[in-house]
């Protein structure tokens, strides 16, 4: 049985995006928008993932089967190959925010198993915190996502890591609306969402700045979308004074605040009814 839990919904809301051309990897994940009778779901992901100048975006998207009433996985998954035009793409109003999405159903894909519908779980507005939300200087992550392209493909489950916040969320880092995580971050992170995620209880800052303590609560919190990560150049010699250089991983990555999805929603309901 399908236990309808945080964690397990996690791990439902987010998509492996392959780009055959140029050949990349990423992370995208789910976010609704019930905009008057319509819902949308959109495919939120890095700006860079999705290069511009391209025209037509060849991609490979593995989803799993939903059963029939939507409230577990079917066990059925499918790899599905689909063209999605540059002009779906849309990205957030500030060039410098590396923030785009598309609509999944404007996907064109090819004919699909009957009654094949795949199961989704999306992010929405409610989780984004608002801008007076206290969070302690050292807060606990989690991020799921395609580190590498790595996934695991028969079950169609994404990688789920654990981390902190490096730099503290009610900071804007170096002025921007970022933050800095400390987790284990490579290629193919990128577009992943970062979550605050407790299952049996926290402490959390109240509004009067009391540290309180709710016992055997749950909460998720989007805080944040991972951008890339920090490389550090090694540099050496060695026999005969050859020398080498390499990039090096150091476990630090940036993550947009989630509140910068905001705009990319306004900007997709004026394209929408523009």
């Amino acid at each position: 049985m399908f236990a309808n839990t945080l964690p397990n919904n996690l791990i439902f809301s987010t998509v492996h995006l392959h780009l055959l051309f140029p050949d990349s990897t990423s992370t995208g994940f789910f976010y609704e928008i019930l905009n008057e009778d319509r819902r949308h779901i959109l495919v939120v992901t890095n700006s860079h993932a999705l290069p511009t100048g391209i025209g037509e975006y060849n991609l490979q998207i593995p989803l799993k089967n939903a059963s029939e009433n939507n409230e577990e996985p079917a066990g059925d998954n499918l790899i599905v190959d689909g063209v999605l035009h540059e002009k779906f793409v849309i990205r957030h109003p500030d060039p410098d925010v590396d923030l785009c999405c598309f609509e999944l159903v404007s996907l064109k894909t090819g004919s699909l198993p009957a009654g094949f519908s795949p199961f989704v779980r999306s992010f929405s507005r409610d989780l984004i915190p608002p801008k007076d939300k206290r969070f302690d200087a050292i807060e606990a992550l989690t991020m799921v996502g395609y580190p590498s392209g790595l996934y695991d493909s028969v079950n169609c489950i994404p990688i789920v890591r654990r981390g902190i916040t490096a730099t503290p969320l009610n900071y804007d880092f170096e002025g921007r609306k970022e933050f800095i995580v400390d987790m284990a971050v490579t290629p193919g992170s990128s577009g992943s969402p970062v979550v605050i995620c407790d299952t049996n209880g926290y402490m959390e800052i109240d509004d009067s700045g009391e540290l309180k303590f709710n016992l055997g609560e749950q909460r998720l919190i989007l805080v944040g979308i991972l951008k890339n990560a920090f490389i550090r150049n090694e540099e050496g010699s060695g026999d005969g004074n050859l020398k080498f250089s390499y990039q090096n991983w150091i476990n630090l990555g940036t993550a947009i605040k989630s509140c910068e999805l905001i705009k990319l929603e306004e900007a997709f309901l004026t394209a929408e009814h523009g």
